[in-house]
């Protein structure tokens, strides 16, 4: 993932984010809210999560395309 030249550009560190922050909050908090009975919030969580992980996907496949 190096940018131009030798340097690295702060785009591969929002897609590292994006998957790395959707996992975490699929794993962590929705099976927490889940297992709490917290019902609300265990959809939200995973609709956050979800979106991060497809957000994060969709730019790095764009990365590699463009």
């Amino acid at each position: 993932m190096i940018g131009n030249g030798y340097t690295m550009g702060s785009f591969s560190y929002v897609i590292f984010l994006f998957l790395i922050c959707g996992a975490l909050i699929l794993l962590i908090d929705a099976r927490g809210y889940k297992l709490a009975g917290k019902n609300k919030d265990h959809k939200i969580s995973r609709f956050i999560g979800w979106t991060h992980l497809v957000l994060g996907t969709v730019l790095l496949v764009l990365k590699f395309i463009l």
